[in-house]
């Protein structure tokens, strides 16, 4: 978990981007959702590729934002924007299997075209694809924070709050031996 979490660790929520099915059968991220109330994000639903659904946060409320992935994706970075301590945006850094650049998808109450506004978010919590990335991210913000992953391990869930769905995370395992 970085930032590491200390105990009580119940107190957090996780969501996987990948799941083991009833088979064992890896089943992959194909939809994500943000529910959101007044522009703060209060709930997340993670779709995956048996359409089972995974929730945490409060996801009663009728406006949402979805982003689609593709099944052959790979979630490698994750930034996160909060404003008055909370969840405004969710960003995935999305690398296509065949190719080495990458895209952002991205889950705010903003136009999926208009361009990220820092300016009215307090700080943004940016964990990258490698090391490289996260030397040379560009902070907008003193109070950004940019991580970088452990070395050989891969991003793999992220994890919010109970009480405080603002304070997100990330996940990460080591890479396994056919992962570059």
């Amino acid at each position: 978990m970085i930032p590491e979490q200390h105990p009580p660790f119940d107190q957090v929520q996780k969501l996987y981007f990948e799941a083991n099915n009833e088979n064992s059968y890896i089943e992959t991220i194909v939809a994500a959702e943000a529910y959101l109330r007044e522009q703060v994000i209060t709930g997340l639903t993670f779709v995956y590729s048996s359409d089972r659904r995974v929730r945490i946060g409060d996801c009663n409320v009728a406006a949402y934002e979805i982003v689609l992935f593709a099944r052959d994706n790979q979630i490698v970075g994750l930034p996160v924007a909060v404003a008055d301590q909370e969840l405004r945006e969710i960003e995935f850094d999305i690398k296509l299997n065949e190719h080495p650049s990458s895209e952002k998808l991205r889950l705010s109450i903003s136009l999926p075209d208009e361009p990220v506004n820092t300016i009215r978010y307090d700080w943004r919590d940016v964990w990258c694809k490698d090391e490289t990335s996260a030397d040379t991210y560009e902070r907008v913000s003193l109070r950004d924070r940019v991580y970088k992953p452990p070395s050989e391990s891969r991003l793999v869930g992220i994890y919010v709050g109970s009480q405080s769905f603002f304070r997100v995370g990330a996940l990460y395992a080591p890479k396994l031996s056919q992962e570059s």
